[in-house]
């Protein structure tokens, strides 16, 4: 009798998960054709109102603007999909980008880009262990470390910009075609994390995580460790990003990527991971990424005041949200219909 009760809370864990997978794919069917439908409207729209848009000039450097975003969002989605939020991926960017730098003036390429690369896995570390050990809600503890990461940065350079050699600025600048080899590193990237996240057992406790943490507890999910490593992947990235950013443009300052962290976010939502957790997919992210980056490319085609353009990326947030909730909605709708 007693062995009959015990089994009783992971029976019941299991079908909720069952219950709950009946939801996240009709979460996901609905947000990768909403995602590809609105950005390929959006693609024909700038085609037919600005000239100059479909050049192959133009969409180069859209690719080459988007490659820290890119990265970063890859992490996004992990973190999303677990049901958390990271907002400190700004500073903890910029962080890597001026300890790089400054690294690279004393120790060389290679020790500035372990130095970024820890630096990021750091910040990870101590954001997953917050969350996860901690129990500090995730906004909370990485908007604490967004402010620590960019006043570290801005001790470090006092201010000032904080320059790179030629020879590491040719890491961006090597190219097939006028598109950075950085690319198809970025490439390689999302399918490392697709794979991750659909055919390892990681990924499936990082979805289970996201849909529902007590019934995930019940199934034996390491729910701490897999928001740790969640964290830690983003720091990395964002680590990875922050290296590469400082590549392109030759020399890094504080107040890079100002907002950075919120474009992120409002673009993996949009491509139609779940603020709630438990949905998404990485692919889908790339989506959102390349919405966000339309829109930023008309306004700036449209020649429309840089100041409104920061209300439209505010009001792109909102919308996201909004969007995120009727999605939910919805698929709980049709579920229980």
């Amino acid at each position: 009798m007693s062995g009959a009760t015990a089994m009783q809370p992971k029976e019941h864990a299991l079908s909720t998960n069952n219950g709950s997978r009946t939801v996240t794919w009709i979460q996901t069917s609905f947000n990768v054709i909403q995602a590809l439908t609105v950005f390929i409207v959006m693609f024909v729209v700038m085609t037919l109102l600005f000239p100059t848009f479909h050049t192959y000039l133009n969409l180069t450097n859209l690719l080459k603007q988007q490659v820290p975003n890119l990265i970063v969002a890859i992490g996004m989605t992990f973190i999303l999909i677990s049901a958390e939020i990271d907002i400190s991926v700004g500073g903890t960017m910029v962080l890597a980008s001026v300890l790089t730098a400054k690294t690279m003036q004393a120790g060389g390429i290679y020790l500035g880009v372990l130095v970024g690369l820890g630096a990021g896995a750091g910040a990870g570390l101590v954001n997953g262990f917050l969350v996860a050990k901690g129990r500090i809600p995730s906004f909370i503890a990485t908007l604490g470390m967004m402010y620590m990461t960019r006043s570290i940065a801005y001790v470090v350079t006092r201010g000032f910009s904080v320059p790179v050699s030629t020879d590491f600025q040719k890491l961006f600048a090597a190219n097939f075609h006028d598109i950075p080899y950085v690319v198809f590193f970025v490439i390689l990237l999302y399918v490392i994390a697709f794979v991750i996240l659909t055919r390892t057992v990681f990924g499936k406790q990082v979805y289970a995580t996201g849909i529902n943490i007590k019934a995930a507890e019940l199934c034996g999910v390491p729910v701490v460790a897999v928001k740790m490593k969640c964290f830690v992947i983003t720091g990395v990235l964002a680590g990875v990003a922050g290296i590469i950013l400082v590549s392109r443009i030759g020399a890094v300052e504080p107040n890079l990527g100002t907002g950075f962290e919120f474009s992120v976010i409002s673009a993996v939502v949009i491509g139609g991971t779940s603020l709630f957790g438990g949905v998404g997919n990485v692919f889908q992210s790339v989506l959102g990424v390349f919405i966000i980056s339309l829109i930023k490319n008309g306004l700036n085609l449209g020649h429309v005041n840089l100041f409104w353009q920061d209300f439209v990326t505010g009001a792109v947030i909102v919308v996201a949200v909004l969007i995120d909730t009727w999605r939910k909605r919805i698929a709980e709708v049709l579920s229980l219909g």
